[in-house]
């Protein structure tokens, strides 16, 4: 449900914010002083045992949508990650939401894993 992923994703920046790692950190892109879009990027170790960086969210307001701030803010996730030495930068989005697949696919991003479920 939309609702428990926005639920839950707010959860986890918050605590982001409250531990102030440098490794798993919250930016929040702001126009004119009003908040228009959020990032949260962490440092993560896969099940392989590969160091990389990975986008937990990125989201922009729906008035900032097509504006150019989830660019600015997916060039900040990139940089980030180099400052820290990765060398691969990973996110998950929902195989329906076309537009954010288009969205990091333009931004040089391709699929790597597909994940199936059956509701029972």
């Amino acid at each position: 449900m939309p609702s428990d992923i926005a639920i839950a994703d707010a959860r986890e920046m918050m605590e982001a914010v409250r531990a102030a790692s440098p490794d798993n950190v919250v930016f929040i892109a702001e126009r004119a002083g009003t908040p228009v879009g959020c990032l949260h990027v962490l440092d993560l170790t896969d099940f392989f045992g590969t160091r990389h960086a990975h986008i937990s969210v990125i989201a922009t307001t729906e008035e900032a949508e097509g504006s150019g701030v989830g660019r600015l803010l997916f060039e900040h996730a990139e940089a980030w990650a180099r400052r820290h030495g990765h060398t691969l930068l990973t996110l998950n989005v929902f195989a329906a939401n076309g537009r954010a697949r288009r969205f990091y696919e333009r931004a040089g991003m391709s699929a790597e894993m597909l994940k199936y479920t059956k509701p029972l």
